[in-house]
């Protein structure tokens, strides 16, 4: 809703469509503010192509008159020598001049930067500013107490308290963004008789996305008054293309007119804001309110930019310290964790028995562990059923990275029965394409949030005009948040990736040693060993396959990153022939990691499980594949006919609906269509039918494609490593059933059809 990026303490009313908001084009604007005048000409010639309205209350020289004419005729040779340089990209700053002659005394203040074409030039006339001593000393002595700061916390209150010392604002406020985006006032420095925001939150729609990215590009912005009349930007028509001025990084750039009555609603007149970024994202900003128009000239944001951009380099490390001294609290249970798994026993026992462990490593109060065919629910955790479904739906969404949401039922609403006991989740992947993984719980915490303002009352729509209108009482207002989690810390994501990390290191030692061990039996018999356990060998097969991949993968991915920085590199040099070999290439990595992750879950297949027999109601496990693989606009998913419920293993059954249910999508080849699934009773098994209206399967490749690498298209036409399909078979000949393909020409799409035994009661 704020067009100028600054945080409305209130949340985003949902009656209203506030996409408007994140559509408004703030960086053209068309207009400046009034204490200053603007310039633009293009680069190559300088010919001016805008002049602001009020160019010659600002700089003694009507807008009419400079507007087609040399720059140098606007500001003087000496000055349009010194603002040209040799910056080709947007924002680039180029030279400045502090000496130019005001039309009624006094200097003008002059800095260019470049703006696609055309070179902007801000004019503001220089002011006398509060410094008592230089500005260099005053943002040293400011600095200098950052050091003091141990945590993020501290050294925002450090910086609010300097800042407001430099500036003399009301008020200095530091907000920080969470990981949903939604902010709160962390510190503060304020007059003694204004009201406190400390602790009052704020929604993430308040600040649209080409705000945050504003502050990104320009860390620091100001407002002079409130009240004040946008100044149009007028322009010489022949030269003017019709493209309008990007004023992102100008410092006269007019604000938003909704942020504008925000403030005025709020008795303030003037603002500085500065953005303090994490990277390439907005971790927060610092922003001065005053009661009274008041200026910010260049000298002091040149202050204010220097502390923002310290602060945002001090914020990374404090956070990398305090990541690396919380990790390092926890090193204790990762080290008993890798003790544990280098124990003589499977891995699977190895974790299974590590409750305690495994719990602290993340602060969880229960988990689940699926290795090697098992699925183990240890400590405090949701219904098994529950878990399962979680489990297959973070799967899903994780592809195969660490995930974590402490929104679990808010976020899948098909997972609502997880809330209680498992609002947060943290899944950690031990293996892309595998059900090998580690799912971490945290139970429901109730908690109150304060915000400035009935989030009721966010703003007011106008139906004759359709214009917003920001709220008029800022009366704080609590609500009780349900549903969530405490959320999962930096430090518990580390750990996680560290714990995955030690099972690896685990399966390469046990790999190895077993190998050595296989070489040690055929030096002595002269011939491979025969004789071993079947069970142990699948065992021992299914290690060395877990090791070859991730072995196989790491330098892959190194290939693939290789191909994008060469192509980065060349860029727009590059002939048409490298681009297109640079594009197979990373194709080709694509496909050899899908089919290693494809391979090893094909070698898992078929194993018993530990999971119990289960009643499943088919209607409801078809649901929440479809809400899982959430189609793309246009298609539906939907049961025919009567859906019982059937006694079985739940996981098995749902790996295979849904590639089935899956591949019906992905293979359509229109815009609509439907995916249905039927199922019915026969000699005693239960026969399932998932149907799709798309281009259909020749009948001469229904055996093709349940064979293992096999697809229908190139490689490099279609996503998929052939392996899906047969796993699929085997998990329903595991199942003692079989699987077909049914087609009916000319009418259009295929039937799978399979048989499922169910499970004797």
């Amino acid at each position: 809703m704020n067009g100028s990026g600054e945080p409305i303490l209130q949340p985003a009313s949902p009656a209203l469509d506030l996409s408007l908001c994140e559509q408004e084009p703030i960086h053209i604007p068309g207009a400046i503010q009034p204490h200053g005048a603007l310039l633009a000409a293009l680069a190559d010639g300088l010919l001016v192509t805008h002049a602001s309205a009020n160019l010659a209350a600002i700089l003694g020289r009507p807008a009419e008159a400079v507007l087609g004419r040399p720059l140098a005729e606007a500001v003087g040779e000496a000055a349009s020598h010194a603002l040209q340089g040799p910056g080709l990209h947007d924002g680039t700053a180029l030279g400045e001049v502090h000496s130019l002659p005001g039309p009624e005394g006094g200097l003008l203040h002059l800095k260019a930067h470049r703006s696609g074409l055309r070179i902007c030039v801000d004019i503001e006339p220089l002011r006398p500013e509060p410094w008592q001593k230089p500005p260099v000393t005053v943002a040293q002595s400011v600095l200098e107490t950052f050091k003091r700061a141990a945590s993020p916390g501290e050294l925002c209150e450090l910086a609010v308290r300097g800042l407001r010392a430099i500036t003399g604002y009301d008020r200095v406020m530091a907000y920080r963004f969470g990981a949903d985006g939604h902010g709160e006032v962390i510190a503060e420095a304020r007059a003694a008789d204004l009201e406190s925001y400390f602790g009052l939150h704020y929604p993430a729609s308040d600040i649209p996305p080409q705000a945050r990215r504003q502050y990104l590009r320009q860390r620091v912005g100001a407002i002079v008054d409130s009240s004040y009349q946008p100044v149009p930007l007028l322009t010489d028509p022949g030269l003017d293309d019709g493209t309008p001025l990007d004023l992102t990084h100008s410092t006269l750039r007019s604000a938003s007119p909704i942020h504008r009555e925000y403030m005025r609603n709020m008795k303030t007149a003037a603002s500085l804001t500065i953005g303090l970024a994490h990277g390439h994202s907005l971790w927060g900003m610092l922003v001065c309110h005053h009661a009274t128009p008041r200026v910010a000239g260049p000298d002091l944001r040149a202050v204010a930019d220097m502390i923002g951009q310290v602060v945002s380099l001090l914020l990374v490390s404090l956070g990398e310290a305090d990541l690396y001294a919380q990790r390092h609290q926890r090193q204790a249970t990762l080290r008993a964790l890798a003790d544990r798994l280098a124990a003589p026993v499977p891995l699977a026992e190895a974790l299974t028995g590590a409750e305690a462990e495994l719990l602290r490593l993340v602060d969880a109060a229960g988990v689940v562990v699926s290795f090697s065919g098992t699925f183990r629910c240890l400590g405090r955790t949701p219904p098994l059923a529950a878990a399962e479904r979680a489990f297959a739906a973070l799967q899903l969404a994780a592809s195969g990275q660490v995930l974590a949401v402490d929104d679990l039922g808010l976020r899948y609403p098909a997972l609502a029965g997880c809330t209680s006991e498992g609002s947060g989740a943290l899944l950690q992947p031990l293996t892309q394409g595998t059900d090998d993984a580690i799912l971490w719980f945290r139970p429901e915490v109730a908690r109150t949030v304060t915000w400035g303002g009935n989030p009721a009352e966010h703003a007011t729509l106008e139906p004759a005009t359709g214009r917003l209108s920001p709220r008029i009482s800022f009366a704080i207002w609590k609500e009780t948040v349900s549903g969530r989690s405490v959320p999962w810390a930096e430090v518990d994501l580390a750990l996680a990736g560290d714990l995955r990390s030690a099972v690896e290191a685990e399966v390469a030692r046990r790999t190895k040693a077993e190998l050595a061990q296989l070489r040690h039996f055929d030096s002595l018999s002269g011939q491979p060993n025969r004789q071993r356990d079947l069970e142990r060998s699948n065992a021992d097969l299914e290690e060395f396959a877990y090791a070859a991949s991730h072995d196989l993968k790491a330098p892959l991915r190194a290939i693939g990153h290789l191909a994008q920085w060469i192509g980065e590199d060349l860029g727009a040099t590059a002939n048409p022939d490298t681009v297109e070999n640079l594009r197979m290439l990373q194709g080709r990595v694509a496909r050899l990691q899908l089919l290693l992750d494809g391979l090893l879950a094909y070698s898992r297949v078929g194993r018993p499980t530990d999971a119990p027999v289960e009643a499943v109601d088919i209607a409801a496990l078809v649901q929440d594949i479809a809400a899982m693989l959430a189609p793309p606009p246009g298609f539906t998913v939907a049961c025919e006919g009567p859906m019982p419920v059937i006694r079985t293993h739940r996981a098995p059954l749902m790996v295979v609906l849904t590639n089935l249910i899956g591949n019906g999508l992905k293979h359509h080849d229109r815009a609509e269509g439907r995916v249905t699934i039927a199922m019915r009773r026969v000699d005693g098994v239960v026969e399932f039918r998932v149907s799709d209206d798309g281009p259909g399967i020749a009948p001469r490749f229904h055996d093709r494609i349940f064979v293992i690498f096999q697809t229908l298209a190139s490689r490099d036409d279609v996503e998929s490593s052939g392996i899906g399909l047969a796993i699929v078979r085997k998990k329903v000949q595991a199942n003692g059933g079989r699987i077909w393909v049914e087609s009916a020409p000319p009418v259009r799409g295929s039937s799978f059809v399979f048989t499922w035994n169910e499970a004797i009661p």
